[in-house]
């Protein structure tokens, strides 16, 4: 069997190069998808998340918005909205980058984050927050 010259670092640092196009490439067709038939906007995402109704949800990697949060975990935009999830309980309001993580498990949800061009577009284009449908 014939040896190569080149070495396992040498082949490690030429794939690295090429990695990031190719991330970039398919967070924006991700994006191209959403946009054909997924939804977006941050209070019609937390909502149909909380409904069980996404698979996959694009999140920009720097995540700026705070929700309110339920003791049983739900959330809202306002508290107002938190409220109509789970009346009756306690609420704190927290950054969304930290609810998500436990709202991903609780409806066994994919989260995507995305870097760059991608995450321009998903704040400029889709208001911040974008998903999959399950139907």
């Amino acid at each position: 069997m014939p040896h190569s010259r080149v070495s396992a670092g040498e082949v490690l640092k030429a794939v690295e190069q090429q990695l990031p196009p190719l991330e970039r490439e398919r967070e924006n067709r991700l994006l191209d998808t959403i946009r054909e038939r997924g939804i977006w906007g941050l209070q019609e995402v937390l909502e149909a998340l909380q409904e069980g109704r996404l698979y996959l949800l694009a999140v920009p990697w720097s995540l700026d918005a705070r929700v309110f949060r339920c003791a049983s975990g739900g959330v809202g935009l306002s508290r107002e909205a938190a409220e109509a999830f789970c009346p009756g309980e306690g609420l704190e309001e927290v950054p969304l980058k930290d609810a998500l993580p436990s709202l991903a498990r609780a409806y066994n949800v994919r989260l995507d984050f995305v870097h760059g061009e991608a995450e321009a577009r998903l704040h400029e284009e889709f208001g911040g927050l974008a998903g999959l449908v399950r139907w």
